[in-house]
């Protein structure tokens, strides 16, 4: 059967994808109801109402270094990428520690950013710069390209007046491999460095950067997040390798987990509150419901500690354990915000 993906609506099964991978997930900002997706060698797009793959550029069969058009063009692995307009995207091709200009329209591919096969830490032209297998970018407010740097442990800046390459922060504490920018706030950067997440304000770079959270059980597992995404301005979501999902709630200081929905997890997209996770076996949405699971009462002030040490005891959820205080005690408590209500009104 194929699978039909609409935006807006209940689980869905995206068994005609099964056969890509999804590191990365845009909308496709020039085709109503269609996304664009890496994975891995090609740039590939899927319109959802006509059930339409379209590969943009890239060989499946094939990895390396060369411009072309389509098929033509040859990538060495794609893990990010960004809209710079409705014609154009750059890519970060990892391994070849560069970034490539890609015409969506035509499926052209071209140098952008980097001296392509060579790793290095050099700021300068276009031509000159070098990386070291960026995995991740974005676009800035002003249309500069800000790219994760892995192994320079930096964040650096790509103009879009001149190409030109800077620095903006180096010594991370850990490998950048997911970027993001707060979704009201467009100069603070988020990043996923191995098991903690960062924050750096655009505008005051000499402060540096700040550590947000640690990811839960991440070291243990060795399942550091691939991909970081804003559910809302007080909450993110972050996908890890080994299928594990975090939601951290910014204002409470918050971790939910869902365990192992999804083997192998990688991108993540939110559109009308549907999250798509992409794996290494094609795209598979998160219900609404599933998040509602995650939002129920907990209890607060000074019966949070025997409520916690009740939970473990009993194992039952915190809605259930409230209930059950409350029944025995009176004592009042007041329900978490529904996660369904941090996600953006519709």
């Amino acid at each position: 059967m194929i699978g039909r993906l609409k935006f807006g609506g209940s689980s869905i099964e995206l068994t005609s994808l099964q056969r890509y991978s999804a590191f990365h997930m845009e909308v496709d900002t020039r085709e109503a109801n269609s996304i664009i997706f890496s994975s891995g060698y090609q740039i590939v797009q899927y319109n959802t109402l006509e059930d339409r793959i379209t590969v943009i550029a890239g060989n499946a069969s094939d990895r390396g270094y060369q411009d072309g058009k389509g098929d033509e063009a040859l990538f060495d692995f794609i893990t990010g990428f960004t809209q710079m307009n409705s014609s154009t995207l750059v890519v970060a091709d990892k391994y070849n520690h560069c970034l490539r200009l890609i015409e969506l329209l035509t499926g052209r591919v071209s140098h952008y950013a980097g001296t392509c096969k060579t790793s290095g830490f050099v700021d300068g032209t276009a031509d000159s710069a070098r990386f070291y297998n960026p995995p991740s970018i974005i676009t800035s407010n002003n249309n500069d390209l800000i790219v994760a740097d892995s192994y320079n442990y930096a964040l650096r800046k790509v103009s879009s007046l001149n190409g030109n390459v800077t620095t903006l922060i180096t010594k991370l504490p850990y490998t950048p491999r997911a970027i993001t920018r707060h979704p009201s706030n467009s100069t603070m950067i988020y990043m996923s460095c191995e098991c903690v997440v960062i924050t750096v304000n655009l505008a005051s770079l000499g402060s540096g950067y700040e550590t947000l959270t640690t990811v839960p059980n991440c070291n243990v597992r060795r399942s550091y997040p691939s991909e970081i995404l804003f559910l809302s301005d007080h909450a993110l979501m972050l996908s890890a390798g080994a299928g594990d999902f975090f939601i951290y709630n910014i204002d409470t200081d918050r971790h939910y987990s869902i365990d192992n929905y999804v083997s192998r997890s990688r991108g993540l997209l939110l559109v009308h509150n549907q999250i798509f996770i992409g794996s290494l076996g094609g795209i598979k949405t998160l219900p609404g419901e599933r998040l509602s699971m995650l939002a129920k009462p907990r209890c607060l002030g000074v019966v949070t500690f025997y409520c916690d040490i009740f939970r473990h005891w009993t194992k039952l959820s915190y809605d259930k354990v409230v209930y059950i205080i409350i029944f025995m005690t009176t004592i009042r408590t007041r329900s978490h915000p529904s996660l369904l209500k941090i996600l953006p009104a519709q």
